[in-house]
């Protein structure tokens, strides 16, 4: 990575609001079957972009992501609804 696209992600996150620099809001639901354990979360990632992804866990394992995606339009304005985020266009 270059200085300057370095230095352009910073710039991109001294957009946000400052409690959004000291920690990214972040939701999440509880989908869990009888089989396993799974929570789907809505967050910001290290880019300024909302992201959707589903974790589980095991019996005697650590967290494993077992998707990570972009949300859709309609994910990022329930996401701004809820957590007051909306995303930078320019980033």
């Amino acid at each position: 990575m270059t200085m300057k696209s370095e230095v352009s992600k910073m710039l991109g996150f001294a957009r946000l609001s400052p409690i959004y620099r000291a920690q990214p809001p972040f939701i999440t639901r509880d989908v869990s079957t009888s089989e396993e354990r799974r929570h789907e979360h809505i967050t910001v990632d290290d880019q300024g972009k909302v992201v959707f992804l589903v974790t589980t866990k095991r019996q005697d394992e650590t967290v494993r992501i077992i998707s990570l995606r972009r949300t859709h339009p309609g994910e990022r304005e329930t996401f701004s609804v809820l957590t007051g985020f909306s995303e930078d266009k320019n980033v």
